[in-house]
């Protein structure tokens, strides 16, 4: 019996090396992927670092890892430093950052099936799907009219998008802000002051590649 048993002992680590050595196959079993930093800028860059922390055989120098972008909001690509493990089983890439925020995710993988994700922040970590603009008066009387204007941002799942900068621009009077952080209601509000309430104007507003505008007054 104990002879069967390192028979076959034997026979499953011998068929496991031949696998690795023919390139058909992984002995790891447990991979860690992370990201340093996980939250980067439009246009940066972070490393990548895939460890494999159980194998079969215990010693997984050389096997290949497979890095792969998973969901690719700002339009990144990966440039791959090394794809084989090192001595430290570890291996690693580039993340480059595409042109526009939004949450990328990469998966570090092996022929064994072992697999580990990261998720990357990348800019605001939104992706504007719409902004909703509206304007409230607010004159109780006098020349000069004043306009309550309001942005009203979502991603592109329909949540509301807090912590985006919107940027306020018209073509007439005078604006409270220009550049508003939306809060967690993902509302972003402005003051437009008219010199009297025979004027209209334009307002737009613009985040995340997207900009819309509303006509404000006159007042009838």
């Amino acid at each position: 019996m104990m002879i069967l048993h390192l028979f076959r002992a034997f026979f499953f680590i011998f068929a496991t090396l031949l696998l690795i050595s023919c390139g058909g196959g992984s002995t790891v079993t447990s991979v860690t992927l992370s990201s340093d930093p996980a939250d980067v800028p439009v246009g940066g860059r972070t490393t990548l670092i895939a460890e494999a922390t159980n194998s079969v055989t215990g010693d997984a120098l050389g096997e290949k890892v497979t890095f792969t972008i998973r969901h690719n909001e700002s339009g990144s690509h990966l440039d791959v430093v090394n794809d084989r493990l090192d001595a430290n089983n570890q291996a690693r890439a580039i993340f480059h950052a595409g042109s526009k925020s939004g949450t990328d995710i990469v998966e570090a993988s092996f022929a064994s099936g072992a697999r580990a994700t990261t998720t990357i922040k990348v800019g605001d970590g939104v992706v504007i799907g719409d902004i909703r603009l509206e304007a409230f008066s607010q004159s109780g009387g006098g020349v000069s009219q004043a306009w309550r204007i309001r942005a009203t941002v979502t991603d592109t799942r329909g949540f509301p998008a807090p912590g985006i900068t919107v940027l306020f621009s018209t073509n007439n009077g005078n604006l409270g802000l220009t550049g508003v952080p939306t809060n967690s209601a993902g509302l972003a509000e402005t003051i437009l002051t008219l010199a009297d309430d025979t004027q209209g104007a334009r307002v737009w507003a613009t985040a995340g590649g997207i900009s819309v505008s509303i006509n404000v007054g006159p007042r009838n």
